[in-house]
């Protein structure tokens, strides 16, 4: 039989990409996780609020998304083994790299519970919808594990914070793309066809990936190369001087500007708004300015480095939260609630890309992939377990009581979190 043919630039050392070819590279595979994260984050909240179900089980609705904290877990593996890449009929393997072998059949895996899901009455069939939603962010978190190795071993330590900024703000143009345009059409579409869509989306964003040839290493070209045990990858890095302090400051710089927004949208259909106005409001011009905080934000990292910026940044992101005292109280016009959402999403989005570029500088290049999840790990437990009890909070208190205490622990957080970064010395880091 005969075997597939070695392409003529799969080589020991692949050709470097121009840095154009890295951002459009990277920026197709961030964008490939907002697709499905913006519809199901629109669209499940929406849906149950709507029928009824209270705040709390709307916030405990979030803890689907537990795969992105636990991905920790399974990293080392992904970081130092071959995914399920293809083999040639003699056996040997098809020369996709350790990264690609992983991103792609995860890629088109996630297309197909989309098209799947296509086959669903989903007006129905909720549980389907939600248990799509978990398939997902585990297939997702698999994806972004192998994408963030990837991103590590491209680009250097001087583009890492305008490429954060290309990072969120790709994931946030797939929020628009899946979360907001397609919500603000889907009585037009119908489901099945936004599900098809999303799907067909998902594909052609693996053109640039399969296109790109990984350079071969010693330590992966087999697919039997030895992994770290994830206790041990995640032992290793909080041992690093200062990363316990590290650990802490992520969990109070974005654990409560989560919590505010994980009751933007229930506050939405309270006030009236359908599931289209949730996507025009919410998931396109919300996610419109998250792309231009993200963009903003990665190009104040690179101008004033990631201390400068967390801090400027922070504070803004804090008077964001501010702002949904407004419409908590019930007084907020349109044009005033749109731009509290804007405002919002802008510069905690900015936040985010500095809070990125900072983890990546504490990431060793050794160890790229599960250094960076480790980070991230936190980042996501931390604001999946504010998000999972905000409804619960949200129910005690009211919106608007809510909304101010919430602000007022954003605030403390984020003191506390500057303090403990000034005192951490900065992680040993190798390239």
């Amino acid at each position: 039989m005969a075997s597939f043919p070695t392409p003529p630039a799969a080589t020991a050392a692949a050709r470097p990409l121009e840095r154009r070819g890295v951002l459009i590279l990277l920026g197709t595979l961030y964008l490939s996780q907002g697709l499905p994260y913006g519809f199901f984050t629109q669209t499940v909240p929406v849906l149950l609020r709507q029928s009824g179900k209270s705040n709390t089980l709307v916030g405990l609705s979030l803890l689907l998304m537990l795969p992105w904290g636990l991905k920790w877990l399974w990293a080392p593996y992904v970081d130092s083994r071959r995914g399920p890449g293809w083999r040639a009929a003699n056996g040997q393997i098809w020369p996709l790299g350790l990264r690609r072998s992983w991103i792609l059949p995860l890629q088109w895996a996630t297309a197909a519970v989309m098209l799947g899901l296509g086959l669903v009455d989903v007006s129905t069939g909720l549980p389907w919808l939600l248990a799509a939603l978990l398939v997902v962010n585990f297939l997702s978190a698999t994806q972004d594990i192998a994408t963030d190795g990837l991103a590590i071993e491209l680009l250097p330590p001087g583009d890492r914070g305008l490429a954060n900024g290309l990072q969120v703000g790709a994931y946030r143009l797939g929020m628009i793309l899946g979360g907001g345009l397609l919500l603000m059409f889907i009585d037009r579409l119908g489901w099945h066809l936004a599900f098809g869509l999303m799907a067909a989306a998902l594909v052609l964003a693996t053109v640039p990936i399969l296109r790109h040839r990984e350079a071969e290493t010693a330590s992966v070209s087999s697919p039997s190369a030895p992994s770290i045990h994830p206790m041990r990858a995640a032992a290793e890095w909080f041992a690093l001087p200062g990363a316990r302090r590290l650990a802490l400051a992520l969990v109070l710089y974005k654990a409560f500007d989560a919590m505010a927004s994980a009751m933007t949208r229930s506050l939405l259909v309270d006030r009236g708004y359908d599931l289209g106005d949730v996507g025009a409001a919410n998931g396109t011009v919300g996610s419109i300015t998250a792309l231009l905080g993200a963009m903003l934000g990665g190009w104040i990292v690179q101008r004033a480095g990631t201390g400068k910026a967390l801090g400027v940044l922070g504070v803004l992101q804090t008077l964001a939260v501010a702002g949904w005292i407004v419409p908590a109280l019930g007084h907020a016009s349109d044009g005033v609630l749109y731009a509290v959402i804007g405002l919002d999403q802008f510069w905690g989005s900015a936040a985010t890309a500095a809070l990125f570029a900072h983890m990546m500088n504490h990431s060793r290049s050794t160890h790229a992939g599960a250094d960076y999840t480790v980070q991230a790990s936190v980042v996501v437990l931390a604001t999946g377990v504010a998000s999972g009890l905000s409804g619960v909070l949200c129910d005690a208190l009211g919106y608007p009581l809510f909304f101010t205490t919430v602000t007022a622990l954003t605030l403390v957080g984020l003191v506390t979190a500057l303090r403990l970064l000034k005192a951490a010395p900065t992680l040993a880091t190798t390239r």
